[in-house]
């Protein structure tokens, strides 16, 4: 186990250590509206193990960073109001994880003035049109947490805290407690606050539609599990009620937008399994009639942003690629801005307009850096801000690249994903790596964006990571193909996958591993029932068994849309397509790691696949981390995971 310790942690000495508490990555990019200088979350590392801290920054057009705000705590969410004299941002300083208002001035930006206070945490902010009061979006202490957000909970207020050794409850009076919803307020720099949904309904996500009115995905009550059934609704601002549903939808919806004047709002409609992660199709309706339009894009549609009364900044997915267009509601035309192959996001991607016309993203690649882009007007791009540094430079040296492999499954779907080799002539070992969801999708980030990733290429492994049918990208039909049916032909993807790499020489056959965490949990867990080619399998956060998962997990409902026959519970796809049904054909040795705080992949999922695979005779290890929910751990505990990983993977599946 120490080899592979020294190994993780010299790689992020490497990487981290020349550049310790400066910042190093940005995200949320947000031109003033006037001078254009952009404001943005960054962050930086204070020890090369992390985890690495938030902290409000603007970048000037020579690209330098001043860092605004608290040196307190965290900060992110950066907004300015309309007219550019003041900078709107959240911070938690007062209470780890639970963010509240505050305001620079852009003339002053040290001096901090803190907003009113609000009784939770601020997951969404805007400023209104007319630039005299933001929207909010604020989850109540002991609101639950989308598993993209690492599930678990908003912590408590201060002093609500229990020890270890004090007694857990888990107490539902018959309703649910009134701080766990999330509601709407309007909130002003004068200190004003005003809950605009003090009754309901629960409101995930919202945006502005005029002065008077905001368009939101809401449901009638708060729990995780509500919002894979939420609507699209009309709100009035003042009252709170709901003036008008634009839309329901048998999948789900997210990223609303709505024109400044108010006479159009928008929203996202997707196949989609986790909150937070939406990439799918524009439903497009007049404000007051309800009358709707689809607009064919072009690409599967990740960000809405309302420039004006006519005109829309769409970013989304074609293939990996980013597509960012300008559409005109008034005309239905489409202006593509840029097509990059730059993994805009890193999330998903995202942009935003500068005063010129043009926009401005986040952005990343295998080789690069995180960094800031713009876009001219006339599509001319260039670097704003590069986060590259002599840390960077050195970790990316060691790497050969990454390539886009393609492939045809058994049924005759094109399927891709991306390759990284080590350094020598193949076959390599290779460790087969799917991303979670199942709807999401790999992407071209900075070495993998995963600290296993670059550890595993110095062992000598090549790294194969799919994106199966479910992935996002790849148009509607191919993301919804998993509805209904996972662990079905997305796991015929994968093994297809691997059968190409063999038969080309990349990979060895004899030495295969698989690993994965969530959704990738699960397959690596499920793979392994289907075929003994896999010499090692690792799965974090996984669901073994849908029955149990069905009552003890907070998204029951993502279970039952997300496998077949479930109308015939507990028989179905409940049974068929649960690993610890079939621990009787497992060979592979199974290493298995939990949160101890996941809500949505609750530990006890790795307990009973563990005990099963123990019972019939398979090797296999369980970790349960007891202060993670459904995340991988950070500082020491980050090198004693991928430690934990490199050791099962080597023990079982030998680099050489």
């Amino acid at each position: 186990m120490g080899h592979a310790a020294d190994v993780v942690t010299t790689l992020l000495e490497r990487w981290h250590g020349p550049a310790l508490g400066t910042i190093t990555g940005v995200t949320d990019p947000r031109p003033h509206p006037v001078t254009g200088l952009v404001a943005a979350t960054g962050s930086w590392w204070p020890t090369p193990l992390g985890p690495p801290r938030s902290r409000v920054v603007t970048i000037d057009d020579a690209g330098a960073v001043s860092e605004v705000g608290p040196a307190e705590g965290g900060s992110k969410f950066p907004r300015w109001s309309p007219d550019g004299e003041l900078l709107a941002f959240v911070t938690d300083r007062t209470q780890p994880g639970v963010h509240q208002l505050a305001f620079v001035s852009a003339d002053d930006p040290a001096a901090i003035v803190d907003g009113p206070a609000v009784p939770g945490s601020i997951e969404a902010l805007a400023w209104s049109p007319s630039g005299d009061a933001l929207l909010a979006v604020v989850a109540g202490f002991g609101a639950e947490n989308a598993g993209a957000m690492a599930s678990g909970r908003v912590p408590v207020r201060p002093g609500d805290e229990r020890s270890g050794s004090s007694p857990s409850l888990r107490s539902y009076p018959g309703i649910v407690p009134h701080d766990e919803w999330r509601r709407l307020w309007v909130l002003t720099a004068g200190g004003d606050a005003r809950c605009v949904t003090p009754d309901g309904p629960n409101v995930w996500e919202a945006a502005w539609c005029g002065p008077d009115r905001v368009v939101a995905v809401v449901s009638d009550r708060p729990e995780e599990d509500a919002w894979y059934s939420a609507r699209c609704s009309v709100l009035d601002v003042h009252t709170g009620t709901e003036v008008r549903t634009l839309c329901t939808s048998e999948r789900q919806l997210g990223v609303p937008a709505g024109a400044p004047d108010g006479r159009w709002a928008a929203v996202v409609e997707a196949p989609c399994s986790d909150r937070t992660l939406v990439c799918g199709r524009v439903r497009l309706f007049d404000a007051d009639t309800g009358d709707e339009s689809r607009p064919g894009l072009g690409s599967d549609v990740t960000h809405l942003h309302a420039v004006d009364g006519d005109r829309m900044l769409v970013a989304g997915l074609a293939g990996m690629s980013t597509r960012i267009v300008e559409y005109s509601v008034a005309r239905g035309e489409v202006r593509e801005l840029i097509r990059t192959d730059l993994t805009v996001g890193p999330r998903e991607p995202a942009c935003w307009p500068t005063p010129e016309g043009g926009v401005v993203f986040a952005a990343e690649s295998w080789v690069r850096a995180p960094q800031i882009v713009e876009v001219g007007p006339d599509g001319v791009s260039t670097c704003r801000w590069s986060g590259a540094h002599a840390g960077t430079a050195a970790v990316s040296a060691d790497s050969r690249g990454i390539e886009v492999v393609r492939w045809t499954a058994p049924d005759g779907w094109d399927i891709e994903g991306l390759l990284a080799v080590p350094a020598g002539e193949g076959p390599h070992p290779l460790v087969m790596y799917p991303h979670g969801g199942p709807v999401a999708s790999w992407r071209q980030r900075f070495l993998g964006g995963y600290a296993v990733v670059p550890t595993l290429l110095q062992l000598g492994y090549a790294i194969f990571m799919p994106n199966p049918r479910g992935s996002c990208g790849y148009g509607w039909d191919f993301a919804d193909a998993v509805h209904g049916d996972m662990g079905g032909k997305d796991t015929d993807d994968l093994l297809s996958g691997i059968d190409a790499l063999v038969e080309r020489g990349v990979a060895d056959p004899d030495r295969l591993a698989v690993m994965g965490g969530s959704y990738a949990g699960y397959m690596a867990a499920w793979i392994v029932t289907r075929t003994d080619r896999f010499k090692a399998s690792l799965a974090s956060a996984p669901v073994t068994n849908w029955i149990s998962q069905h009552f003890q997990s907070n998204i029951p409902q993502w279970g039952r849309r997300f496998l077949p026959d479930t109308d015939h519970f507990p028989s179905g796809g409940y049974v068929d397509r649960s690993p610890v049904f079939f621990a009787d054909r497992v060979t592979t040795p199974v290493w298995l790691e939990a949160g101890a705080h996941d809500r949505c992949c609750p530990p006890t999922q790795c307990i009973e696949y563990h005990e099963a695979l123990r019972q019939h005779g398979v090797p296999t290890d369980l970790v349960i981390y007891p202060d993670k929910a459904h995340s991988v751990p950070t500082g020491e505990l980050l090198v004693d995971y991928v430690q934990r990983q490199v050791d099962w993977i080597t023990r079982w599946c030998p680099p050489r």
